[in-house]
């Protein structure tokens, strides 16, 4: 069994979602090599090789936005075809579910979505993934001789399983993509959308809030901190705040060192997001909301009073004006 993993990367630096992915497959015993788009770093080799990658193949593409879909689509179908690679995993993103399923369509190839992992039985690859709202587990198994996975976001945490010295590096050129009917009317760059999943801190506000004006109040505490402001999927539904701002289950999961719920009760569903933050303070009116049972620090009071007294503290002692 020959695996593929298609690294993503962050400010220059393979995400440790995608060098999560390298070691859990390195793990299992498999033959992993790692696609890099892009000039590949040594130190990003380094990575690479650590996590267990046995072959790091450096295509000479730019990396997105700039690079279309259908040039990284053709890429990995030739690597399929010359390398007789049949299994390919990407750490779930926008790019990559695009990216997967139009790579399972093109190759005839199964395609398994939201795994949290990966086991071998009788030589047989064997995921797993979270069913019914995520309260149940479920085995999952390919029925095509070509697989295509997408991993959970945060499911498994890179290891070092290799020596981190420059592994096979094969340089090569990507095919041109066929002719597809589609034309390219304009680009927009993101308007604004925090990187949630790397932030450090994030402070995230929630149906308590009651008034849409108070995530005025959000926004500024998280400026003061020098994070970024994030909310739950109340009110994305409300129309309050964009989708990229999510935390939750069906919004980013994320791992800051400290994350601030103003006005979250702490469903289970957001609770999947964020439980692997480092510090978690809960700023709540209702005592026995469930997120105050898990938070390190619940703070029981009205959030319109409390955050602009933070937020003004903070900046005093950063000696910044209120």
């Amino acid at each position: 069994m020959r695996v593929l993993v298609l690294i993503e990367e962050r400010d220059g630096v393979p995400t440790g979602d995608s060098l999560g992915i390298v070691s859990h497959v390195a793990a299992l015993g498999l033959y992993v090599a790692a696609l890099v788009v892009g000039p590949a770093a040594e130190d990003d080799l380094g990575r690479l090789a650590g996590a267990g990658a046995q072959t790091v193949y450096a295509a000479a593409l730019p990396q997105e936005p700039t690079c279309p879909i259908e040039a990284r689509l053709a890429l990995l179908a030739d690597l399929q075809a010359s390398a007789g690679f049949d299994t390919f995993l990407f750490a779930t993103s926008a790019l990559s579910v695009d990216l997967a399923g139009r790579l399972a369509a093109r190759l005839g190839a199964g395609l398994i979505w939201n795994l949290s992992s990966l086991t071998m039985d009788d030589g047989r690859l064997i995921g797993r993934r979270m069913a019914r709202g995520d309260t149940l587990t479920a085995l999952v198994e390919w029925e095509t001789l070509l697989r295509v996975g997408l991993m959970r976001p945060g499911a498994v945490e890179p290891q070092t399983l290799g020596k981190a010295d420059q592994p096979l590096v094969v340089q090569i050129e990507a095919p041109k993509p066929s002719a597809t009917g589609t034309v390219e009317i304009s680009r927009s760059p993101s308007l604004g959308a925090p990187p949630l999943a790397s932030a450090g801190i994030i402070v995230a506000g929630g149906r308590g809030l009651r008034v849409q004006e108070n995530l005025a109040l959000v926004s500024d505490l998280a400026e003061a901190l020098g994070g970024v402001m994030a909310v739950s999927l109340p009110l994305v539904d409300m129309g309050w705040a964009p989708r990229a701002l999510q935390v939750g289950q069906t919004g980013a999961t994320v791992a800051p060192q400290l994350y601030i719920a103003c006005g979250i009760s702490g469903q289970y569903q957001h609770k999947l997001g964020m439980e692997r933050s480092g510090t978690i303070i809960a700023i709540n009116i209702d005592r026995d909301a469930p997120i105050m049972a898990f938070s390190d620090l619940a703070v029981v009071g009205d959030l319109s009073k409390i955050l602009p007294d933070l937020t003004q503290l903070i900046n005093k002692r950063r000696g910044s004006p209120p």
